[in-house]
């Protein structure tokens, strides 16, 4: 048998038969091994993860019962080290769950009796508050080397199950497109892989993102961009826009955002904002709400839509609007349809062009009926990755003398700033602290160029940004 089982690529491996195992946690182990003599320890290695990583500790100390004593040491970020050390402390649960720390889950496929005497034959040592690690040495040499306790163990590795929701910022989703349909593609794969799975008040389980920020740049209204797997029609669509942009009731409606806006208690908000940006561009008072406090606050039906926000920079008319509630398979596209119509229809009466069209949908759902159809559509469309085109420029990568030059240009070509340097970290940490991007398809493709100019510099080959390295 081949030992450690688990990563061996990634540890260090002394004397197999001593009976010391080193876990580093977050600090590097080179900084531990520079301290130790290879015949001291069996194994040195990091622990960054409190599941697949800790497992894998477990699975290789079953496989090597020379392993009597495990030296916890490092930096503890995630508080793996907590969890390795309640596993011995503390034990495991009928659920294979660690006691004393939260969602830790030991791999059923180890048996809970190999569990027990693994943690009745070795002994754990907390020393994550030493600084030192040249006291290491004579620590591990007070160590006794208790021999084996038995045969070596190997379990089948556990099948990775699919998540039913993945980690994520938790709040704060910001989607960017020229489009609706894009735009729309892409809110629906982030809520069906983030989205909190949560009841609802209509008896229907949702997925649910806190504060999705979707940025529409060029969709006009009168001439949609129009897309197979829209749920409506065009002649839908245009129906739908006098919900939004008049105050006329409609028949079979109890009432619409377009009536709270224009003519509830017989106020034209609408009108009332145009007025004032017609007298004050820069005001930022440009308000319209929907919410009514006397019928809303324990209403049945309140509105979803809660207010728009109407402002002019640079000669262009921005709109944000702030839902509360807003369903994000059926509704929100015609709502977003709507509302850029209705910004369309007050930057005319301004005699303004309309700028982007921001809306914040605060509880960002789709219902579990209509998790199949959502699935099927993101499967058939899947979003498209954009390609840089970041709006905050440029970056043009060279080697000049020896070093890499960046050069921040404007989107119109203009040279606003250059850092200079040979170690790709520091660039691009550099150009994170600056705020030069935006876009992660820019970040993730700035990190490969810096990669390649650093490899360039130190082969003494040409480099060019975009093109391939030639080796000589």
């Amino acid at each position: 048998m081949q030992w450690p089982i688990c990563f061996g690529d990634l540890v260090d491996v002394g004397d197999l038969n001593n009976s010391v195992g080193v876990v580093t946690l977050w600090t590097k182990k080179e900084f531990i091994l520079r301290h130790l003599k290879p015949e001291q320890y069996a194994l040195v290695g990091q622990l960054y993860s409190r599941h697949e990583g800790f497992n894998a500790l477990l699975r290789n100390c079953l496989a090597n019962k020379n392993i009597r004593h495990i030296l916890v040491v490092g930096v503890d970020l995630n508080k793996a080290g907590d969890a390795l050390i309640s596993f011995f402390e503390c034990g495991v649960d009928e659920n294979h769950s660690v006691k004393g720390v939260n969602d830790v889950i030991i791999d059923k496929e180890i048996p809970l009796t190999s569990l027990d005497n693994l943690r009745k034959h070795v002994k754990v040592y907390d020393y994550r508050s030493l600084k030192d690690f040249s006291k290491l040495s004579s620590i591990v040499n007070e160590l006794e080397n208790l021999g084996s306790y038995g045969e070596p163990e190997i379990f089948p590795i556990t099948k990775q199950a699919i998540p039913d929701t993945y980690p994520s910022e938790k709040s704060g989703f910001v989607v960017r497109e020229n489009y609706i349909g894009e735009a729309w593609l892409h809110i629906l794969h982030n809520i069906m892989k983030f989205g909190f799975i949560k009841k609802s008040q209509y008896s229907d389980d949702q997925r649910e993102l806190l504060n999705i920020v979707s940025v529409i740049e060029k969709e006009d209204p009168d001439n949609p961009k129009f897309y197979e797997f829209f749920k409506f029609t065009k002649e839908d669509l245009f129906n739908y826009y006098p919900q939004i942009i008049s105050g006329d009731s409609i028949k079979g409606i109890e009432y619409s955002y377009g009536q709270r806006l224009r003519s509830e208690k017989d106020v034209d908000q609408i009108q009332i904002i145009i007025d004032i940006l017609k007298k004050t561009l820069y005001t930022r008072r440009a308000i319209a709400v929907t919410w009514n406090l006397e019928k809303d606050i324990s209403s049945e039906k309140p509105p979803c839509l809660i207010l728009v926000h109407f402002l002019v920079q640079n000669k262009l008319l921005y709109m944000t609007a702030f839902f509360r509630s807003n369903d994000m398979f059926h509704a929100w596209p015609l709502n977003a349809f709507g509302l850029r119509k209705l910004q369309f229809t007050v930057a005319k009466e301004m005699d303004i062009l309309p700028g982007s069209l921001t809306i914040i949908s605060n509880s960002a759902h789709i219902y579990k009926q209509n998790w199949t159809a959502t699935q099927d559509i993101i499967i058939q469309y899947n979003p498209k990755l954009k390609m840089l085109g970041d709006q905050r420029g440029n970056l043009i990568i060279r080697l000049v003398d020896g070093k890499i030059i960046i050069t921040h240009t404007g989107p119109e070509g203009k040279v606003l700033d250059s850092f200079t340097g040979k170690d790709a970290y520091y660039l691009y940490t550099e150009l994170i602290k600056k705020k030069k991007v935006s876009e992660l398809s820019h970040a993730i493709y700035l990190g490969t160029e810096l990669q390649k100019a650093v490899i360039a510099l130190e082969k003494g080959i040409p480099y060019v940004q975009d093109q391939q390295l030639q080796f000589i």
